[in-house]
């Protein structure tokens, strides 16, 4: 398990991330947690405290191969936070649910037969949401742009497909998650389910 050298803060205390330290390979659930800014505010051919890593200008990726495919391979399709977070509300709301039903197109994450809805929880990231959270990496643009693209333009095309079915439609975005918008939230989803 990779080492953690400090958790670094800002003059007023907020919380920047962490900083990695080693060189060993990525290999508990944990060390995912590791932010891609890892090397922020390093200066070039500096050692990070107790790491036998040093960053250099010409390493743009402070991760191996494997480290990374690692970080990439814990990005979940099913279970997400934001999910998880809807789920809940839907189920103290008092609704029942089937999820990620394979039969409808775009295999929605909460399937509702009884009522004929569907709701899909979006990552704001992967499916190109206009919010703040949606920012494209600096390497790789281009496979970036087009990937993210590709899922944003597949998503209205499963919306419409779901309602020619006569399925009703309901899209919820990561950025509506947080606690300090979770009554809203919950207010939407309640008109949603309870409207004919």
């Amino acid at each position: 398990m990779p080492h953690i050298a400090r958790r670094d803060r800002s003059a007023d205390g907020r919380r920047l991330g962490y900083r990695y330290a080693s060189s060993r390979p990525v290999s508990s659930r944990a060390s995912l947690q590791v932010r891609s800014s890892l090397f922020a505010g390093t200066s070039p051919g500096t050692r990070v405290a107790n790491s036998d890593r040093i960053w250099k200008p010409s390493t743009p990726n402070p991760f191996t191969p494997s480290e990374r495919s690692l970080i990439m391979a814990a990005v979940k399709s099913k279970n997400t936070t934001p999910e998880m977070v809807v789920r809940r509300l839907v189920h103290r709301l008092g609704y029942r649910y089937r999820l990620h039903v394979s039969a409808l197109p775009g295999a929605p994450d909460l399937v509702f037969p009884r009522l004929r809805k569907v709701i899909f929880v979006n990552g704001c990231f992967w499916h190109m949401h206009g919010c703040g959270r949606c920012r494209i990496p600096t390497s790789r643009r281009r496979y970036w742009i087009a990937k993210i693209k590709r899922n944003a333009l597949r998503d209205p095309r499963n919306r419409r497909k779901v309602n020619r079915l006569g399925w009703r439609v309901l899209t919820v975005w990561e950025c509506q998650t947080p606690s300090q918008r979770r009554e809203k939230l919950c207010a939407k989803i309640n008109q949603f389910l309870a409207s004919p």
